[in-house]
């Protein structure tokens, strides 16, 4: 997920700088980090991420950095 998805590694952290294709409304994805899976809902207006696992997971979305607990969903304006 590199491409439009926009992730990186960093500092022990996922970073996503998510973009969106102009002939798309939207599109989503699962991640597993340390095996830990999440997933990435991205539209037009905003990104929500999705914390699958047990464990948790250090994020940051377009610079906002946060640790993502188990079970927790957190939204990103863009």
């Amino acid at each position: 997920m590199e491409g439009f998805g926009g992730m990186r590694i960093r500092n022990e952290r996922v970073c996503l700088n998510p973009v969106i294709p102009a002939a798309w409304e939207s599109y989503s994805f699962i991640i597993r980090y340390r095996n830990n899976p999440f997933r990435v809902e991205v539209n037009r207006t905003k990104v929500i991420v999705v914390n699958l696992s047990q464990a948790d997971i250090p994020l940051a979305v377009y610079g906002e950095q946060v640790t993502l607990k188990s079970g927790e969903e957190r939204r990103f304006e863009k």
